[in-house]
C-alpha cells in the first residue's frame, strides 16, 4: 500500500513539474500565455503594461501601431465636390456598412450625388440614413439635411441588402444654386438591420 501511495504522489509531482505556462505567437503577431489551469492571457508589452510585472515581457517584440492622425480643423474634414468631375467624392463607414458618394453632377437646379452601398456586416441591411452638409467655397453652410440612401421593403427579404453584397443606393438630390465646386460632409446617422 505504501508503494502504491508513493507511486501516486510521485506521478502527481511529476505532472506539476511538466505543466508549465506556454507562450505562443498568433498569426497577427500578438503573443498568448497558455496557463496550466486551462486559462490563457495576452502578453502585454512593456510600454503598455500597468503595475503588474510578467516574466513573459522580455519575450515579445511588439511592432508599434499605425494610427490615423487626429484632425482638429473642421474644414479639413470636408470633401470637395468638383461639378462635372469624374472623381468620387467621399467614402464613409459605420457598423460594417460602407457608402461611396460618387462623382456629382448638376441637373435642373439640383446637385445630384449617386450613392453606392456595400454591406460588410453580419446582418441584412433594411435602411441606411445619412446626415450631410454642403458648403460653398468660403466655408459657409448652404444645406444641412438628412436622407435615406437605402430602404428595403419590410417583410420582403428579397429586398434586403445581404451581407457581402453591393447595391446602388438612392442618390442624393440637393436643391441648391449652381457653383463650380462645393465642400461636402456626410456621416451615416442610422442603420436598421434584420438577422
Amino acid at each position: 500500500m505504501k508503494k502504491l501511495m508513493l507511486v501516486v504522489i510521485s506521478v502527481l509531482l511529476c505532472n506539476n513539474a511538466f505543466a508549465a505556462d506556454t507562450v505562443i505567437q498568433l498569426k497577427d503577431g500578438r503573443s498568448v500565455v497558455l496557463h496550466d489551469d486551462f486559462t490563457w492571457s495576452y502578453v502585454q508589452p512593456k510600454s503598455l503594461k500597468t503595475t503588474q510585472s510578467s516574466k513573459y515581457d522580455e519575450i515579445v517584440k511588439v511592432k508599434p501601431l499605425d494610427a490615423v492622425p487626429v484632425i482638429s480643423n473642421q474644414q479639413r474634414r470636408l470633401a470637395q465636390i468638383q461639378v462635372g468631375s469624374d472623381k468620387n467624392v467621399l467614402q464613409v463607414s459605420h457598423s460594417g456598412v460602407d457608402l461611396l458618394f460618387k462623382a456629382a453632377h448638376y441637373e435642373q437646379g439640383e446637385l445630384i450625388i449617386p450613392v453606392s452601398i456595400t454591406n460588410n456586416g453580419d446582418a441584412s441591411v433594411i435602411k441606411v440614413d445619412v446626415a450631410y452638409q454642403l458648403y460653398d467655397s468660403q466655408g459657409e453652410s448652404i444645406v444641412k439635411n438628412e436622407a435615406s440612401v437605402w430602404t428595403s421593403v419590410k417583410r420582403l427579404p428579397e429586398t434586403y441588402l445581404r451581407p457581402g453584397k453591393q447595391a446602388k443606393g438612392t442618390e442624393l438630390r440637393i436643391p441648391v444654386g449652381k457653383l463650380s465646386s462645393y465642400d461636402f460632409k456626410a456621416e451615416i446617422s442610422d442603420i436598421s438591420t434584420r438577422n
